[in-house]
């Protein structure tokens, strides 16, 4: 006499599948937590791109005073505290995972300003450098 096992088999196994792959993605979550893994880097990311358009918001603000370079303390901590408020409205979460307090993001943004004011300082030889060179050719 034979019995047949395999519907018995196919059933435990439709059953213990799903609950190794359960148990098995629950242990990855852990070690990676564990580990740090994380989406840090994508985190780091947004927090630089909305501090370069928080910087470009805030001379926006400013007006042709900041865009010639001629910003006053005063007015460079306007831009950069409007910078800051910029970046924590638009990528608050961000910020919190990073744990980039306000002082931080400040900086940030004070970096980037100059940045932007660099390269707008440095279009206008740029173009110039451009022009004798087309023209020779």
């Amino acid at each position: 006499m034979n019995i047949d096992l395999t519907p018995l088999a196919n059933l435990g196994l439709q059953i213990l599948v799903p609950i190794v792959l359960a148990v098995g993605g629950l242990a990855i979550g852990r070690v990676a937590r564990w580990l740090h893994l994380s989406n840090e880097s994508q985190l780091r990311d947004a927090l630089q791109l909305a501090a370069t358009n928080g910087a470009a918001f805030a001379m926006s603000q400013v007006g042709a005073i900041g865009a010639a370079g001629g910003l006053s303390v005063v007015v460079k901590s306007k831009v950069i505290a409007a910078g800051a408020c910029y970046v924590l409205a638009h990528v608050p979460d961000a910020a919190k995972k990073l744990g980039a307090s306000q002082a931080v993001i400040e900086r940030l943004v004070e970096a980037k300003l100059a940045q932007l004011l660099l390269g707008n300082a440095q279009a206008a030889p740029g173009a110039s450098l451009a022009s004798p060179t087309q023209a020779g050719s």
